[in-house]
């Protein structure tokens, strides 16, 4: 029976003022993979191979807005995430929330398997942004 997925990534960022022109530098923590959801039971959960770091906006900084992003994910059988099945199931800031997706589309899976072929899975995302 299929169980429902939860893949973590903490996102941390160094709370110092930064001169206007200068784009935020992100500190990243750990890369948690809980569970996966496979669409199709029996199957084995996908791994993270390839992480993109999301970017911390400025206008979320200045406003010092920290918490979760949480998206739900299709990763395909190839291991890429199909960029037209990611859905933002709790937002945090619009800003975060589209910087959140943006990285999440360039992420790579080893892909789940069914009877040894890989086959397409949905992944629960959360990502944390926390300033520090």
């Amino acid at each position: 029976m299929p169980h429902a997925g939860l893949l973590v990534v903490l996102i941390g960022l160094a709370a110092q003022p930064l001169p206007a022109a200068a784009a935020p530098v992100i500190t990243a923590q750990d890369v948690y993979v809980l569970h996966c959801m496979p669409i199709v039971g029996g199957v084995g959960d996908p791994k993270l191979i390839y992480q993109v770091k999301p970017n911390y906006t400025v206008d979320a900084m200045r406003a010092k807005i920290q918490g979760v992003v949480t998206m739900d994910v299709e990763v395909l059988a190839n291991g890429s995430v199909d960029p037209r099945r990611i859905r933002i199931a709790r937002s945090l800031d619009p800003g975060l929330d589209r910087e959140a997706a943006i990285a999440v589309r360039q992420w790579r899976f080893r892909p789940s398997r069914l009877k040894g072929r890989p086959v397409a899975s949905r992944v629960t995302v959360e990502l944390w942004f926390v300033l520090r």
